[in-house]
């Protein structure tokens, strides 16, 4: 049977199924019973989700290349705000995703205010309850040249969208100057 267990602990089981139609369904729960898979699907991976939803997805091809990734992830380690970030790649483009907040600081406010709790404990139920959106992501302009454009997602009301900033250029050196803006005030003048 093909299992996976998600970032916060929960393990989760691959069914399959019916549509309405007759054609197969497969999917992931929390729960046993059922008619469980034994390998996964040709063409599908497991996907975890930057909240932690366990999925099955057909594989589709990214242009992305490992080191991208990683040069997104180095950038984003060098920001102590964002020391929490998720970074998930996506067709051609590398999404950043932030925290709702920061468990280990939630975590050392309140055990001052529930001394009866401890800190294990409580960053325990802090860290299954965060939720990550994404705020800023690198988008493969031309995969000749290696060219990203750099956008961020805007929270004004009446445009919740991404916008680009800054010119297109290597990825390395955009990451490097727009991530350090991550759960920063700055990250609000960026455009």
């Amino acid at each position: 049977m093909i299992t996976h267990r998600n970032r916060r602990g929960d393990l989760y089981y691959l069914h399959d199924g019916k549509t309405k139609t007759g054609k197969p369904k497969y999917f992931f729960s929390r729960k046993r019973d059922g008619t469980l898979v034994t390998a996964v699907p040709a063409g599908f991976e497991v996907y975890e989700s930057p909240n932690a939803l366990v999925l099955l997805r057909r594989i589709v091809p990214c242009p992305v290349t490992g080191d991208e990734a990683r040069a997104v992830s180095d950038a984003v380690k060098q920001n102590v705000k964002a020391r929490n970030a998720i970074i998930d790649t996506k067709g051609g483009a590398i999404t950043v995703f932030m925290p709702s907040f920061d468990p280990a600081e939630s975590a050392d406010e309140l055990v001052v205010d529930y001394p009866f709790q401890s800190r294990t404990r409580l960053l325990s139920v802090l860290e299954r309850s965060v939720y990550f959106s994404p705020m800023m992501r690198f988008v493969l302009m031309d995969e000749k040249t290696r060219e990203y454009q750099a956008e961020r997602w805007c929270l004004m009301g009446s445009i919740d969208d991404w916008i680009s900033v800054g010119a297109p250029g290597p990825l390395p050196r955009l990451a490097r100057r727009f991530c350090r803006h991550l759960g920063r005030e700055s990250f609000f003048e960026l455009m």
